[in-house]
């Protein structure tokens, strides 16, 4: 197939690429069925074959051109969305700066979709360094009801069961019920109307060489005007969302360097955050002001310093920042926090 593609591409003309492109990379906001796809290589491929058979002179491509035509026509057969458009580019946009260098990362774009009569959840994204996952997420409600509880809730709806696809024990969590547990945020729009949210999953205590099962499940219970004492408790518990089922891994997709200052004390610096494995931050607040107060630096490689992208939604927790914003490791030597120095 690939060579077949190859060969077609270099003797098709700019008219033909042009329309290969226009209707691989220009086809909406949802994925085209399997047979929709081999019906558009089916078609234009046919096309150039025909022109092959003539006896005229073809115009070469440009190959530039050539190279994206081929890699758009491999992968969208083979399930990869369209080179890895994102169903709701806003949507990641807004809670990631600079997302087109996801875009760039193909084993970082998921946009994997779940749904029922009730609800349509898609991943847009999944970063993972190892240390957390960071998935961008855009819950749609299907009818008034279902998107009243959505932007009831700020962060995300449903919870998740952790399984191994292979069939091994665990992972095991430190609740009742086993839930897989994640820390979710949303800001601004998407925390009032409840179609976008930003959720982070840990690995800690995962097997990341692993294949995982998530199955979604939603939480039930009604507590208003139940007055809860030692001795009665309200009634409450997870059911299963119908059609929720997700199957990942953990491993790392994006790059990652490893920060020490004079003291030793080692720091990582991500794509899209920078943590500590002994569950300690290096400064003294977490907070968004902490930092928009200029506390916090990045290391050019030339040395210059260059601070957070002000307009980002940073997040926190006891033992990671997200930078609300896509950065290259590569490009930094280091970070500068509260006037000490992390460098690689």
């Amino acid at each position: 197939m690939t060579a077949k593609l190859t060969q077609l591409a270099y003797h098709a003309d700019e008219k033909d690429c042009a329309l290969m492109l226009d209707q691989l990379l220009c086809f909406g906001s949802e994925p085209l069925s399997e047979s929709a796809q081999s019906g558009i290589i089916s078609r234009v491929t046919g096309k150039a074959e025909k022109e092959m058979t003539q006896a005229k002179p073809k115009k070469k491509i440009k190959r530039k051109l050539i190279t994206f035509l081929v890699a758009a026509a491999i992968l969208v057969p083979t399930g990869a969305y369209a080179a890895g458009r994102f169903f709701h580019k806003d949507n990641v946009e807004w809670y990631l700066k600079g997302s087109e260098r996801i875009e760039q990362n193909e084993n970082a774009v998921q946009n994997y979709v779940m749904e029922n009569e009730e609800y349509k959840v898609t991943i847009d994204s999944q970063l993972s360094d190892g240390h957390n996952v960071m998935q961008i997420v855009t819950l749609e409600g299907k009818n008034s009801n279902a998107e009243n509880k959505l932007a009831y809730c700020s962060g995300m709806l449903f919870t998740a069961k952790a399984e191994y696809s292979d069939g091994s024990d665990g992972p095991h969590f430190n609740n009742t019920e086993n839930m897989f547990y994640s820390d979710g945020y949303a800001f601004g729009k998407h925390a009032s109307s409840g179609d976008a949210k930003v959720v982070v999953y840990s690995c800690k205590d995962i097997d990341i060489k692993k294949d995982l099962k998530l199955t979604y499940y939603r939480a039930y219970g009604d507590i208003e005007g139940v007055e809860i004492t030692s001795d009665r408790e309200a009634e409450w518990g997870f059911e299963k969302v119908e059609g929720f089922e997700y199957t990942t891994n953990f491993a790392p997709n994006v790059k990652t360097a490893k920060l020490k200052n004079a003291d030793g004390k080692e720091i990582f610096m991500s794509e899209f955050e920078i943590y500590t494995n002994d569950n300690h931050f290096p400064w003294n607040s977490y907070s968004d002001a902490h930092f928009d107060d200029g506390e916090f630096y990045f290391i050019k490689n030339n040395g210059e310093k260059a601070e957070l992208d002000k307009e980002a939604h940073h997040c926190s927790s006891f033992d990671y920042y997200i930078f609300g914003e896509i950065i290259d490791p590569d490009e930094f030597k280091g970070v500068e926090i509260d006037g000490v120095q992390y460098l690689k």
